[in-house]
């Protein structure tokens, strides 16, 4: 086999290197929308949880109260209420829908056409007595958000270091082994 040019070598390294780049991006890009994700998930089960525990001591009443203090409290509008009737009926909440979503969590998008809510969640629960709870997160608002993206970042930049680091290595050491072939064949 013939021994390649530096120049080939080069265009390798560069083009191995830029591929980890293009797919150590992608990793990072996906590994941080699913833990925003799993972020907003919980928020809105503990949020969900503090709500749907007035309904147990104090009804349907105790239930509204809840939701209007819980408004009242996110005076940044990253958390939508609605509280939804059996007949779908909304009875409670600041959230302009004309229907509950599906029980659970699921993405909430512009398609809605809630103001202010580009891409979000929602968590709708339901209640014994058929009532539906909805509460929808603006996924732009997560707290600590900036701390997680910056460690995704970080690591990201540690896995380009060491690809760059153990490439200078490899090529420093073929051209190493090329020089002392040539000097074997000079001798």
């Amino acid at each position: 086999m013939r021994p390649w040019s530096l120049r080939g070598i080069m265009t390798v390294y560069v083009a191995a290197f830029v591929g980890a780049l293009l797919i150590q991006r992608g990793i990072n890009y996906t590994i941080t929308h699913r833990a925003l994700q799993h972020q907003v998930d919980r928020r809105l089960a503990n949020v969900a949880a503090d709500i749907i525990s007035a309904e147990r001591t104090g009804g349907r009443k105790g239930l509204i109260d809840r939701i209007n203090a819980a408004q009242a409290d996110h005076d940044t509008a990253d958390l939508l209420f609605m509280l939804v009737d059996k007949s779908g009926r909304r009875v409670a909440g600041n959230l302009p829908l004309s229907a509950a979503p599906p029980a659970g969590y699921s993405d909430f998008g512009q398609e809605a056409f809630v103001a202010d809510v580009a891409h979000g969640r929602a968590l709708t629960r339901l209640l014994p007595d058929g009532d539906r709870v909805v509460i929808v997160s603006d996924n732009d608002e997560e707290d600590d958000f900036d701390a997680l993206l910056f460690d995704v970042q970080f690591l990201g930049l540690a896995v380009t270091c060491a690809i760059f680091v153990s490439g200078v290595i490899v090529i420093t050491l073929i051209i190493r082994n090329r020089m002392r072939s040539i000097q074997h064949t000079v001798d």
